[in-house]
């Protein structure tokens, strides 16, 4: 899967998903993320079942801040897979920074929409520590 998707408001946000890892970055605090994040959200669930992915890792160790309508179509997307049939059903893994604190509430959260499909791996500097 090779995916781009420039932020129609600003360059404080990059998205792009490259084989099966997606990257976000920048700051998603624009009120119209169901104009640009929904459908890419939409591109990256329609490219991961037509290639047969099992596993979608979402980096989004760069994305230091998310905004609630932002979450929304996260979750949007998390749905959207939990209705798949099992057999063509697959992970995704959050590979995430829990030093950064909307990802450190946010993501436990959202891996309970589905438990044995959303992977959480935390990579801060100071995980390990923790």
């Amino acid at each position: 899967m090779r995916i781009y998707s420039p932020s129609p408001e600003s360059e404080r946000v990059s998205l792009r998903a490259e084989g099966d890892v997606v990257t976000l970055r920048g700051e998603i605090d624009q009120a119209s993320q169901r104009v640009f994040l929904g459908p890419f959200f939409e591109e990256i669930h329609r490219a991961a079942e037509s290639e047969g992915l099992r596993v979608v890792k979402v980096d989004v160790r760069g994305l230091r801040f998310l905004n609630s309508s932002a979450v929304k179509e996260l979750i949007a997307w998390v749905l959207k897979r939990n209705h798949m049939a099992p057999a063509k059903k697959y992970v995704i893994e959050f590979i995430y920074d829990s030093t950064v604190l909307w990802q450190r509430v946010t993501l436990p959260t959202l891996s309970h929409l589905d438990a044995d499909f959303i992977v959480l791996d935390d990579r801060s500097q100071v995980a390990g520590n923790a």
